[in-house]
C-alpha cells in the first residue's frame, strides 16, 4: 500500500483533469450539425461582404434614388434608419441569390444569378445596388455555397469527427437547408401595396438548393479528408 495515493487524491486528480474540463450537461453538437451551421455562417459572411461591395460599387445609384425621394431632413433620417434595419434582410436575399434561388421585388419580378427581371423598385434607396441584369459569369458564383459546405466539413473532420461521409453530408445539408430556409422565410413579406405585397425569396426553394449545394460537397470532404487522430466525439460513428 506504500506509495499508493489516497482515494481522495485520486478523485481530486480526476476532477482536475479531463473530467473537470467537460461541462456537465453540455453535450457537443453532432458533427453534421456543426458543419451545417458552419456552412451557413460562411455563406452569410460572404453575402454580407458582397452586399457591402455592391453598395460601394453602385453608391451613385443609391444616392440618386435617395435624392429623388426628397424626404427632407427628418424623413431622410427615418429612411436611413429603415435602410440600416433592412440590411440583414438584404444579406439573406444575397445568400438566396448565391444558392441560385434568387428573390423577387414584387409580382412578376425575379432577381437571380441566371436572369433578372424587375419593374419599379420599392422606395428604399439601398435597393439601387441590386444586380438586376447579372453578367454571364454570375452563375459561376454558385460555387460559393459548394465551397462553404466543403470547408465546413473539412473543419469538422480536422476537429476529430469520425462520422461516416454519407451521414455527415446528409446532416450538413439538412441543417444548412433548414436554417437558410427559415432565414429566407423570415426575410420575405410585404413591402407595400399592389405588386409589392410579396417580396423576397422562395423559402422552400432556398432550403432545397442550400441542402444540395452544401450537403454533397460536405459528403465529398468527409470522404477525402481523414479525421485528426484523437478520441472520437459523442455522436460520431466509425466509418
Amino acid at each position: 500500500m506504500a506509495g499508493r495515493p489516497p482515494a481522495g487524491a485520486r478523485r481530486g486528480r480526476r476532477l482536475g483533469g479531463r473530467d473537470a474540463e467537460r461541462p456537465t450537461g453540455c453535450a457537443p453538437l453532432p458533427p453534421g450539425v456543426r458543419a451545417g451551421l458552419g456552412a451557413v455562417l460562411l455563406l452569410v459572411g460572404v453575402s454580407a461582404v458582397a452586399v457591402a461591395v455592391l453598395l460601394l460599387a453602385r453608391f451613385a445609384d443609391v444616392v440618386a434614388l435617395d435624392e429623388s425621394l426628397d424626404t427632407g431632413p427628418l424623413g431622410g433620417f427615418v429612411l436611413t434608419v429603415l435602410q440600416i434595419l433592412a440590411l440583414p434582410t438584404v444579406v439573406v436575399w444575397a445568400a438566396s441569390w448565391f444558392v441560385g434561388a434568387g428573390f423577387s421585388l414584387g409580382s412578376g419580378s425575379s432577381i437571380g444569378p441566371f436572369a433578372g427581371q424587375t419593374g419599379p423598385l420599392p422606395a428604399l434607396p439601398v435597393l439601387g445596388a441590386v444586380p438586376v441584369d447579372p453578367p454571364a459569369w454570375a452563375a459561376g458564383l454558385l460555387v460559393l455555397p459548394v465551397l462553404a459546405g466543403f470547408a465546413a466539413a473539412v473543419l469538422v473532420r480536422r476537429g476529430g469527427a469520425t462520422t461516416g461521409a454519407l451521414p455527415l453530408g446528409l446532416l450538413t445539408g439538412a441543417v444548412a437547408g433548414v436554417v437558410l430556409g427559415v432565414l429566407a422565410a423570415a426575410s420575405a413579406g410585404s413591402a407595400g401595396p399592389g405588386r409589392f405585397v410579396a417580396v423576397g425569396p422562395d423559402a422552400l426553394l432556398v432550403a432545397v438548393l442550400a441542402a444540395v449545394l452544401t450537403g454533397v460537397p460536405a459528403a465529398v470532404a468527409a470522404a477525402v479528408v481523414r479525421p485528426r487522430s484523437g478520441p472520437s466525439e459523442p455522436g460520431d460513428a466509425p466509418q
